[in-house]
């Protein structure tokens, strides 16, 4: 259990900052125990702070393409061709794409949601290439109360309940670009 913490005036005169200590006993003992440092900021802190919330983080300039297929029908592929943006080999507007990709390539996420994705359909989903890294797949699904939740190859095991604006910042048209 940790408890209250103290801080006295350092001893060095170099040194500006405070020694700190907490305060700790453990669990059904009477004895306390003065530790060196400001445990609570590193311990009183919640599960979910220690899960990866990563959705996909891939530096940006090795992103080349992004492959993006919808359920009604609808497919298309950003491809980077000599150092252009291109969609369906035209060019894109490299200040949307710039943006986009800068978003995409470090996607995370604190929103997690323990469900099963085995019965759920696939609405959206997205692939990530490039050079040197590995590709990385995020698939949407349509949950049974109606909402996307979101899964990443990144991330295997974990799902996401996003906001619906982030969903529609990952899954845009490709109008978004041009």
């Amino acid at each position: 259990m940790i408890g209250k913490f103290s801080n006295t005036k350092s001893q060095n005169q170099d040194q500006k900052q405070p020694d700190v200590f907490s305060y700790v006993r453990l669990l059904n003992e009477e004895d306390v125990y003065v530790v060196d440092g400001y445990l609570s900021m590193t311990f009183n802190r919640n599960v979910e702070d220690f899960r990866n919330a990563q959705l996909c983080n891939i530096p940006l300039d090795k992103i080349t393409k992004v492959s993006f297929n919808y359920n009604a029908d609808s497919a298309f592929v950003l491809e980077k061709q000599n150092n252009s943006w291109t969609i369906e080999n035209q060019l894109a507007d490299s200040a949307a794409v710039q943006s986009y990709l800068q978003k995409l390539s470090q996607l995370s996420s604190r929103n997690f949601i323990e469900t099963s994705l085995a019965k759920l359909p696939l609405v959206y989903s997205l692939k990530i290439e490039g050079t040197e890294v590995k590709p990385i797949e995020i698939l949407a699904y349509q949950s049974t109360d109606n909402q996307l939740i979101v899964a990443s190859s990144a991330n295997q095991g974990t799902v996401f309940n996003l906001n619906p604006d982030i969903i529609s910042s990952i899954f845009i048209s490709k109008q978004n670009l041009k």
